[in-house]
């Protein structure tokens, strides 16, 4: 009989949809800057500071091999960030972000919770405003993800791992001197496989969608 294997689970289709478009998002990018005269090069700009809160949603962690789903419920984030203008439609942008979510546990029969899953993550990108009312946006990050040490995926490294991934999305401004803005934004992480487990975790990505708030303080 064949031993249960279990697996880290991949996003729903909508969120790898979403964040897959990164490559695509990336060339449109390029071609921005491409396209931008070197004239309108703007090296002196100032950091713009901005803070940004809202909730997230992650898919599934992981499948322990015998049907229990590990996933972090709806839960808060917030974000530090900077940017500075590169070209008259483009910035780089870096930034710090926490969320905390629920980490529930679910079974074919029962749902139940299993303690708090926290993360943080460092992240850089660009953004450009491809029309007056929306920005695109596309980054990478690396993140520490943390959680009760007895509930997998969090039991080989004594409640902690890291993690990396890509993410992409847009801002929307909502008023006129585009100081506050709506985010949404898409986000696949890579998770490694965790050959030491029982059952052996196969490695996979993990998929999450922020909606929030930004505001720039300059």
């Amino acid at each position: 009989m064949t031993a249960p294997r279990g697996k880290i689970m991949s996003p729903t289709y909508g969120t790898v949809r979403q964040t897959l478009k990164f490559g695509s998002l990336l060339v449109a990018l390029a071609g921005e800057l491409r396209a931008q005269p070197a004239a309108s090069a703007a090296p002196t700009a100032a950091l713009s500071w901005m803070v940004e809160g809202g909730a997230s949603y992650s898919t599934p962690f992981v499948e322990d091999g015998n049907g229990v789903f590990a996933r972090a419920g709806v839960g808060p984030y917030l974000r530090i960030g900077a940017s500075r203008g590169i070209f008259s439609r483009t910035r780089a942008t870096a930034g710090l972000r926490a969320d905390a979510a629920a980490l529930r546990l679910r079974s074919s029969a029962s749902a139940w919770r299993a303690g708090t899953t926290r993360r943080l993550d460092v992240h850089a990108g660009l953004e450009v405003d491809v029309t007056p009312r929306v920005t695109a946006l596309a980054g990478l990050l690396g993140a520490r993800a943390s959680g009760p040490d007895d509930v997998i995926p969090f039991r080989t490294h004594r409640g902690a791992l890291w993690t990396w991934g890509m993410e992409a999305g847009a801002v929307i401004p909502v008023d006129r001197r585009r100081r506050t803005a709506i985010t949404v934004v898409g986000e696949a992480t890579r998770m490694a496989a965790q050959p030491s487990e029982n059952p052996r975790l196969a490695g996979g990505a993990i998929g999450r969608v922020r909606i929030g708030v930004r505001h720039a303080l300059r």
